[in-house]
């Protein structure tokens, strides 16, 4: 019996999503909980956000057409271009000068370990301000080590190395405080899955911990041999920011990071975390050195300390 033609995009989503692997697929390539997407197909949750609704019809390929024609039916105003796949592929890449590549060459090649590290990690965030926001709309470009697990365990967090952001004029900063982030972020997340996660609106997704003001982000794993040291993340204040050509630019210098570490690990096993803010609320009753002085972060022993006392006050917070 031929199919019927759906007579809406909610219909047409029902019909495509009715198996219980093809609708979680759906929401976790959207961000949004199994939950939500079934509300969007009964009517019931308010209007997806614009640039969640233009994500939908590249899902399902053979009916990309049929979805994009029943989705102007409810949104006329929603700017579909006609054909967004070939968009992309013209789109102009943009070239990394050979002279970035020599700087981190010589980093890596004439600096001891740590120092080296520092370096990399520095000219990579402030070449990719240079690159992805010349315009200094408000990118803020950060490098999450995986938080050292203890010998024979697994990595469960990651923590907040160096950000720099070109709503600060371009400097690289290291962070006051030790921010963990976990399963609950994009960052852990994409670890997790070891591969690259994109946000066009956190105001649809299930994402936490995201910097105060960011609106849209991509996250690399930073990775060897398929061992993971961390995460490259960028976050912008506007949403849709991130296009194939930035997103080129994230990858290639997520394999450029690969050099500034040493410790890649195996085995991950992310915990959920509390929001940034209530963080230091669960650290222990010492005085360690949490702050990052020049370019030494903090030794593995503290980083486990306070990573301890975080997810024991998760799993508390949990119970109660």
């Amino acid at each position: 019996m031929p199919r019927q033609p759906a007579k809406s995009w909610r219909a047409l989503l029902a019909e495509l999503t009715e198996t219980p692997s093809e609708k979680q697929r759906v929401a976790q390539e959207l961000g949004i909980r199994t939950w939500t997407l079934s509300k969007w197909v009964t009517g019931k949750a308010a209007a997806p956000r614009p640039y969640t609704l233009k994500k939908v019809p590249d899902l399902f390929p053979q009916h990309r057409s049929e979805m994009i024609t029943l989705l102007r039916q409810e949104f006329p105003d929603l700017d579909f271009p006609q054909d967004t796949v070939k968009e992309h592929e013209e789109e102009p890449l943009i070239p990394i000068p050979a002279v970035y590549y020599e700087r981190h060459l010589q980093s890596f090649a004439h600096n001891e370990p740590m120092m080296a590290t520092w370096s990399i990690i520095h000219l990579s965030l402030i070449q990719l301000a240079t690159l992805l926001d010349a315009d200094r709309s408000g990118l803020t470009i950060s490098v999450l080590p995986c938080t050292p697990p203890r010998t024979g365990s697994p990595v469960r967090s990651l923590y907040l190395f160096a950000t720099n952001s070109t709503l600060e004029g371009g400097t690289t900063m290291v962070p006051r405080f030790i921010n963990f982030f976990g399963a609950e972020s994009l960052v852990g997340q994409s670890i997790q899955q070891g591969s690259p996660l994109v946000v066009e609106d956190f105001g649809d997704s299930t994402y936490l911990n995201h910097l105060n003001g960011a609106v849209s982000a991509a996250a690399y794993p930073i990775q060897r041999y398929g061992a993971t040291a961390g995460c490259l993340c960028a976050e912008s204040v506007q949403a849709g920011f991130f296009h194939r050509a930035q997103l080129q630019i994230l990858q290639q210098y997520a394999d450029v990071l690969s050099l500034a570490f040493r410790n890649f690990y195996q085995t991950l096993a992310l915990f959920r975390l509390p929001l940034l803010a209530a963080q230091p609320h669960h650290w222990p009753p010492f005085q360690p050195p949490v702050a990052f002085s020049s370019f030494r972060e903090p030794g593995a022993e503290v980083l486990q300390r306070l990573e301890d006392a975080v997810i024991e006050g998760s799993i508390n917070d949990e119970q109660q």
